[in-house]
């Protein structure tokens, strides 16, 4: 492996849109793979962690989610656990693919509230 294939933790927070105290704490709890250089001083990623890492976490949150949808996280978490919105665990959240809240929403008539619009409301 090269060295231009490792990246410090300020590069990888920019590559994934994170502080670097996030970086450092999903470094910590084992979720975001590191190595140590210069004596065990320096801590390292190499691209294709960051880029393993970024796909897991990527997509909407429960939250965000519901305010898509304009009704409550619990609300989400209940169409989740009923098996009426696909979801999947990242880093201990729900994690939701936008194409599925929008097809969800298209079932029942729902309609979707743009970013202007759930800012505003």
């Amino acid at each position: 492996m090269t060295e231009a294939q490792l990246f410090g933790v300020r590069a990888a927070a920019k590559m994934l849109n994170m502080s670097e105290y996030m970086v450092r704490h999903w470094t910590r709890k084992g979720e975001l793979h590191h190595e140590r250089v210069d004596g065990g001083v320096a801590i390292v990623y190499r691209l294709d962690e960051i880029q393993r890492f970024a796909e897991m976490i990527k997509g909407l949150t429960k939250v965000d989610a519901a305010e898509m949808l304009g009704v409550s996280p619990g609300a989400v978490g209940m169409y989740v656990h009923r098996g009426e919105l696909p979801a999947r665990k990242a880093l201990g959240e729900l994690r939701f693919d936008e194409a599925d809240v929008r097809k969800f929403a298209e079932e029942r008539g729902i309609q979707i509230l743009v970013v202007e619009e759930r800012k505003s409301a």
